[in-house]
């Protein structure tokens, strides 16, 4: 098999999975492999997605094996409504109390952290806090009035 066939073929393939000019968005990784004699050589193979959004490209597993073209679809689907809602995707599958921040935290908020943020929310997600689970923690903290409002320290909301 010589260098061209195998060029046609990839062409062939990623014209397949295109649709009237729409951009890829998703591809099979790792990319096929030839041995010396042009035979291809067997390896398992993941859909990814493909594509960016707000600028930034958005590369990350779909879930799914060569043969799950229906769920790659499927999780790729989830994925661009998970991006329109707001939640933050790669990488992000760590809970809190795991995640290293970029910038180190001095004494006092290293402290804060320990003692009250990671109790409550080390085993969440970032795309798992909601407005009620911050709620529920304030609830915890400082509890309601009399009226059923949160009650909150004054430099809470600053």
């Amino acid at each position: 098999m010589n260098l061209q066939t195998i060029s046609q073929k990839r062409k062939t393939f990623a014209q397949e999975i295109l649709t009237e000019g729409e951009s890829m968005l998703m591809r099979l990784k790792p990319s096929i492999k030839y041995d010396a004699d042009g035979k291809e050589i067997k390896q398992v193979r993941k859909w990814y997605s493909n594509f960016r959004y707000k600028g930034e490209k958005i590369e990350v597993t779909l879930h799914s094996y060569q043969s799950q073209v229906k769920l790659a679809n499927q999780n790729l689907w989830q994925l661009q409504k998970d991006l329109e809602s707001g939640k933050v995707i790669n990488g992000f599958n760590k809970s809190i109390k795991k995640l290293k921040p970029l910038k180190p935290f001095d004494k006092e908020h290293q402290a804060l952290r320990d003692k009250h943020i990671i109790p409550f929310f080390g085993g969440y997600t970032p795309n798992e806090l909601t407005p009620e689970l911050i709620e529920k923690y304030m609830e915890s903290k400082w509890g309601r009035d009399e009226p059923g409002n949160l009650q909150a320290m004054e430099g809470t909301w600053k």
